[in-house]
């Protein structure tokens, strides 16, 4: 690819989107603005500085050295006894890595609420910042006072003598290679893939409107090649373990960009698939995109970026964009500037595909920036040389561009004229306060309820559909197989609509919906446009009322089930209940012939009694509008009387210690047993959470291992609670046997001693702040209202005065019994 043209392309492009939007004619691109959360300027030192107050982690911060053009050497070095012993969690590389030929020092989790932590760590940063003559940035983000710590930095910065500015120039020069690169291995899964190098974003231009359209441009172009993709393999009868893209953006690092796609597929099916995946290429690079299919892309891409706009990013994902800022030149927005950005462009359907195909030819038509790789579980017989896999990639990629396929790839978003039902109409019977929420229950008189609550301001809604009666309502159900049943109401025709083409319809008018299917309840869910009501309601009527099973659709999801491999949680779940039929994880091999007859016969059942449910819908919809569409649309749900009666199961979980062998360099532990589900306990399990990550980190960090722990819990049929460690080595001595040792140490140690007052104090404060926070946003409102009316649990009414009432007692009471519970520890074959 030549740089000129891409850097012209992306400028033409960017010009007309600024001219869009009425933004002056200017010879230098306007800066982006800076997250008003973000705070950054020069120590007395030379130092840069950014300081980021994160109003949702309470009583942590997130810290981070970075010694600019300074690679990493043996005489650089931490103490991770010094730093676990102050409960210092590493960063996903330890507390030392090399990134770019940069060093990078990482502190995680560090307790600003004990001054004396506060003061160590940053004093024992500023040290290894006086160690390093070279220019270096200093992070802090999290729960800080940010007038007090720059008082501390100034005082620590004495310390440091006077740094060197890191050099203006950009010293990044962009290489086109001579030829395609081709990657063959024999090791891990069955894979193809496909890779582009392009020019990074000129240093300039990072923190510009140029990287917001180059950032937009490669989601579009992923959701489009994915999707194509997505068509292509199943019409070739070719079944993916997954589609997935990898980005390396300029962001990332200070190389070259590049955009990868990779498809796992049966080793068998590599040949096929690596065709499959050059005349996609080819079709979209020679042929474009059509208009009506670029713009249904927006419209599915829009969801996600309202999602990520409305999202306050941790403390930890403001660490990466600020050290990606001083190393590379990111842009500091607010995660809402790119949608506030293209809402206000004003530019033609027709020539945004016209931008957009000139984009993707720039990236794709220049066939020595391709890095191809094949990877066979074995060695393959037709393969000889790599130059083999380039000439079939290169017969697919000129059949491609000499025989368009002529298919029509829109998601055909106004094609919901099959939905279209005329229902008899319903009023409201009876309204009365939800008292759990603040919401409103709404009565029809055919018997549905439903709860309602407005939140303005985010253009979207939520929804869910919850129906008494769940796995427990199946027969002769197989360990496992419950785990598919909630994704078999996505293999359905709806009201004459092809089940492919049905999901494609609602993605491209913005709407999600998935089903999730437990032991005693089933509900439908996923979130709207706020003008998307009545297709919702429709869509759930044709799914209750209009739904033919799709045999070659269950028939490829079969065979994409049996590639996808077993998560280590869901292969440590399955024994630790061993034999129980109703268990939520995949076992492979579970689904069968009778899998359908199974889940038709359960659908049937929960459809016929949408009076033994509830409708919720929280989100940015006028009561007026809400209303409206359901007294024209509830009507034609089926209202049998009778509700479902709970039946007994019986579950039987594992008690004592067991091993299970696992291959690779982590580990897992997890630990599970019965405790009531209390809102009380329900509390103290996430405070139990965060004293078993600091025991994990004062007993693992000397070892090379960085820990994370997961909390789960079940209601039904025994009220459980799970943790699940995931330790993961950074040292390239680090030992898992040793690793194993410290985290038993860990859990004795917290069997044996109460926490720390103002620890405990801290994580209830920390607690209550995530409630609060969570509270405001329509995804809480639905979940707690499932969790009350699904499972009969409350866990939100005076949740402050249940988390103040946790003592030290409680906190130990709780993890002596998770300890002393059912625990898998795996160890390496």
């Amino acid at each position: 690819m030549n740089f000129n043209r891409l850097q012209y392309l992306l400028a033409a492009i960017l010009a007309l989107l600024l001219q869009s939007i009425i933004v002056p004619a200017q010879s230098v691109l306007p800066q982006l603005p800076t997250d008003s959360r973000i705070k950054h300027g020069t120590l007395g030192c030379g130092a840069s500085y950014y300081m980021v107050t994160d109003p949702v982690q309470k009583g942590y911060a997130q810290i981070a050295l970075v010694q600019k053009g300074d690679s990493l050497t043996p005489s650089k070095e931490v103490c991770p006894n010094f730093l676990s012993r102050m409960g210092v969690a590493p960063g996903p590389r330890g507390y030392l890595s090399e990134q770019d030929g940069n060093t990078v020092y990482r502190f995680h989790d560090v307790r600003f609420y004990n001054p004396e932590v506060l003061d160590s760590v940053l004093l024992y940063t500023f040290e290894k910042m006086a160690a390093c003559h070279a220019p270096q940035a200093v992070i802090v983000s999290g729960d800080i006072d940010a007038v007090e710590l720059k008082k501390k930095m100034d005082i620590f910065s004495l310390l440091v003598s006077r740094l060197p500015e890191a050099p203006e120039e950009d010293p990044y020069l962009w290489q086109t290679r001579i030829a395609p690169v081709v990657r063959y291995s024999t090791e891990g899964p069955a894979i193809v893939s496909a890779a582009y190098t392009c020019p990074r974003v000129p240093q300039d231009d990072m923190n510009t409107a140029q990287a917001l359209v180059t950032d937009l441009f490669s989601l579009e172009f992923k959701l489009l090649l994915g999707h194509r993709l997505e068509v292509n393999l199943r019409e070739a009868g070719i079944p993916y373990g997954s589609i997935d893209f990898i980005s390396r953006r300029s962001v990332d690092s200070s190389e070259d960009e590049e955009y990868a796609v990779q498809v796992s597929v049966a080793p068998e099916d590599l040949d096929n698939t690596l065709s499959v995946l050059s005349r996609t290429i080819a079709e979209i690079d020679y042929h474009g995109v059509g208009v009506e299919e670029y713009a249904e892309s927006k419209q599915v891409l829009l969801p996600s970026m309202q999602r990520r706009a409305a999202q306050i990013p941790s403390a930890r994902d403001y660490l990466t964009r600020c050290m990606a800022h001083y190393l590379y030149g990111a842009q500091l927005a607010p995660y809402s500037e790119p949608l506030r950005f293209f809402a206000r462009k004003r530019v033609s359907d027709s020539t945004e595909t016209r931008l957009f195909n000139q984009y993707a030819d720039a990236l794709l038509g220049f066939l020595e920036n391709l890095t191809l790789g094949y990877a066979p579980v074995q060695p393959v017989d037709s393969i000889d040389t790599e130059g083999d896999i380039l000439v079939k990639y290169f017969i697919g990629y000129l059949e491609g561009r000499d025989k368009p396929s002529g298919k029509d790839y829109r998601w055909h978003a106004a094609d919901t004229a099959g939905l279209e039902v005329t229902c008899p109409k319903v009023r409201i019977k009876t309204e009365k306060a939800e008292p759990v929420s603040g919401g409103t229950v709404w009565t029809f008189t055919n018997g549905i309820r439903v709860i309602y609550k407005q939140v303005k301001g985010s253009g979207r809604f939520n929804y869910a559909l919850q129906l008494n009666g769940g796995l427990s309502q199946i027969g002769s159900l197989k360990e496992g197989e419950g785990a598919y049943i909630g994704e078999m109401l996505g293999l359905y025709d709806v009201a004459g609509i092809s089940a492919p083409y049905f999901s494609g319809i609602l993605a491209a008018n913005g709407v999600h919906m998935s089903t999730q299917v437990n032991l005693n309840s089933m509900s439908i869910q996923g979130d709207a446009p706020s003008d998307q009501l009545s297709l919702v309601l429709k869509s759930l009527l044709g799914l209750a009322n209009h739904r033919s099973f799709n045999r070659g659709a269950y028939d490829f999801f079969c065979r994409r089930q049996a590639l996808k491999p077993l998560s280590a949680e869901d292969a440590l779940s399955l024994q630790m209940t061993p034999g129980y039929k109703y268990i939520g994880s995949p076992r492979p091999g579970a689904l069968c012939a009778e899998t359908p007859k199974k889940a038709g016969k359960f659908f049937d059942d929960r459809f016929a009694r949408i009076n033994d449910g509830t409708l919720i819908l929280c989100g940015d919809l006028s009561p007026e509008a809400a209303k409206r569409h359901l007294q024209r649309y509830l009507g034609g749900f089926r209202t049998l009387r009778g509700g479902v009666a709970r039946k007994a199961v019986e579950m039987r979980s594992l008690s004592g210690t067991s091993t299970v062998e696992m291959p690779g360099p982590t580990f897992y532990v997890m630990m599970d047993a019965e405790y009531a589900m209390t809102a009380s306990h329900f509390y103290t399990a996430q405070i139990g959470l965060d004293a078993l990550k600091l025991a994990l980190v004062r007993h693992l960090a000397d070892d090379g291992f960085a820990a994370d722990v997961k909390l789960s819990y079940v209601v039904q049929p025994q009220e459980r609670f799970r943790f699940l460690i995931t330790c993961t080595p950074y040292a390239d001595d680090a030992s898992s046997g040793r690793a194993l040792t410290a985290v038993r140490a860990a859990l004795r140690e917290l069997a044996r001693e109460q926490v720390d007052k103002a620890d405990l104090k801290a994580w209830k404060e920390g607690l209550k702040a995530d409630i609060r926070s969570a509270l405001v946003t329509p995804e809480a409102f639905v979940a707690s209202l499932l969790a009350r009316y699904a499972a009969n649990k409350d866990v939100l009414t005076y949740y402050d005065e249940t988390i103040s009432a946790i003592t030290e007692d409680d906190v130990r009471e709780f993890l002596r019994a998770m300890i002393s519970g059912g625990r898998i520890e795996t160890v390496r074959p």
